[in-house]
């Protein structure tokens, strides 16, 4: 290419065959009228199915910030005024399609699968307890269910979390401190212990109140009889309900697994088949023992068509069976105890 050559939109367009847009086709645009603030119908871009109801969060000249009402900001995103992904209200209404309504209501609390006011399901510790949460809590040792105010910003209340009896104690000492140094070292003693028997009566309370004046000191008071109205040390009190509540899921996961295995036993030559070999199984094994079972027959395709070897046979839930493989009801449960049957077979090899 020579230097100094001055382009010839002319000759350029000759050469090519081209043809020029025409000046008339570059009109600036009218001013929206979309406003912060403003309510609005929005496809959510991470299931597109679903269209929820929205707030104009912000506004760059003909670029809209969308934010789902309920919603953590993380989800907002930005759209042009004339993109076909937001709609007026009552477009859901016209045109017969469903609108999902905000996830918090009015009173605050949440309309998810998390039993926690104000959590949205999208995080926390993982575990059979937190099935909603997929996360940590930034927090260490927390399982998202919340700390004291204040320096924990991401919580919301003090009841059942590990750490808040620690720190609101903490917290405690430090205000003292802060407001008193004189005393600040001197720690503050445990409170009396009540041990509750049952070998004296009620009546036998009355003469155990604590008296308060001039010279007396505070006494440890062991206290007998039935009917006590006083309560023992919170911390004791939520270490006794936690180790009760794993003490019930522990039976109930013993009862629940007794009851598969039970049922596994009616499925016939299932004892025969170990579960190190079906890890090996390909996608047509995995299809054919699926159709040899009694009322599974048309079931084998669906794990054809989603290529399940016996590896990830042996991963899947009843949740998946349902789910992702659409299966009936009675399938996925003689599928599934198959499934427990294996694994169990395999702790015995």
């Amino acid at each position: 290419m020579k230097e100094n050559v001055t382009f010839n939109w002319t000759k350029y367009l000759n050469d090519t065959r081209s043809i020029a847009v025409l000046p008339k086709a570059f009109k600036p645009r009218p001013p929206n009228e979309f406003k912060v603030g403003m309510k609005l119908e929005a496809v959510d871009r991470r299931n597109p199915g679903l269209l929820r109801v929205a707030t104009i969060a912000d506004r760059n000249d003909n670029s809209l910030l969308i934010h789902f009402d309920g919603w953590p900001s993380a989800y907002d995103y930005w759209v042009d005024d004339h993109c076909a992904d937001i709609h007026p209200i009552h477009w859901c209404d016209k045109t017969g399609h469903p609108l999902e309504p905000p996830i918090v209501i009015c009173s605050g609390q949440t309309v998810g699968p998390c039993p926690t006011p104000g959590c949205l399901g999208q995080g926390h510790m993982k575990g059979p307890k937190f099935t909603s949460h997929h996360r940590r809590c930034p927090t260490p040792g927390c399982n998202g269910v919340g700390h004291v105010k204040g320096k924990y910003s991401v919580h919301h209340r003090v009841s059942g979390c590990p750490l808040a009896e620690k720190n609101a104690l903490k917290t405690q000492q430090i205000s003292s401190s802060n407001s008193n140094p004189s005393t600040s070292r001197t720690p503050t003693p445990p409170p009396p212990i009540a041990v509750i028997s049952n070998n004296v009566d009620t009546k036998s309370l009355d003469n155990l109140k604590p008296k308060t004046g001039v010279g007396r000191g505070k006494k440890k008071i062991k206290i007998t009889g039935t009917g006590l109205r006083g309560r023992p040390p919170k911390h004791l009190t939520l270490l006794k309900l936690e180790a009760m509540k794993k003490a019930r899921e522990a039976t109930q996961q013993k009862a629940d697994l007794e009851e598969k295995v039970h049922d596994t036993q009616l499925i016939p030559g299932l004892g025969s088949i170990k579960g190190s070999a079906v890890r090996q199984w390909s996608v047509n094994q995995v299809a054919k023992f699926v159709s040899s079972l009694k009322g599974c027959e048309d079931q084998g395709k669906a794990f054809k068509e989603q290529l399940i070897d016996g590896e990830a046979l042996l991963e899947m839930t009843q949740s998946d069976l349902l789910d992702i493989l659409h299966l009936r009801l009675g399938p996925a449960l003689k599928v599934f105890s198959s499934v427990i049957a294996f694994k169990e077979s395999e702790k015995f090899e």
